[in-house]
């Protein structure tokens, strides 16, 4: 069985941010991927870890702007030790987060789910 855990940051701290990424994050929660919401503060940075054997850590987005236009960075590490580091760190932030259910993400507010669409359509001018 394959299992995904996303960490999100929380939209308190962002709100344009988070109008964009719930139009994402109605994906992953219909797809039942483990999704949390970070409520301690904010991270830049983004790392995958892979059955504690692979892992990528660093500041690029998955999308055209970090790949084409910003200069982000990002690191693949084949270490065992490191990996595991990471899996770490991202336990003990889940114990500051918040876990999005499917039920509580379709209750979110009316006005929530109006402006995700348009805050996605916006978001490559911004």
């Amino acid at each position: 069985a394959i299992g995904v855990s996303l960490l999100f940051i929380n939209y308190d701290i962002l709100w344009r941010y988070f109008a964009w990424s719930n139009q994402t994050l109605s994906v992953f929660v219909l797809w039942t991927i483990t999704v949390y919401l970070y409520k301690k503060g904010f991270i830049h940075s983004k790392f995958i870890v892979i059955d504690d054997e692979l892992c990528t850590i660093g500041s690029a987005n998955l999308d055209n702007r970090s790949f084409d236009d910003d200069f982000e960075v990002q690191a693949i590490i084949y270490e065992n030790s490191v990996a595991k580091e990471l899996r770490g760190y991202f336990m003990n932030d889940l114990a500051d987060s918040e876990l999005i259910t499917r039920q509580s993400w379709e209750g979110r507010s009316r006005l929530s789910k109006i402006m995700e669409p348009i805050c996605r359509l916006l978001a490559p001018i911004f």
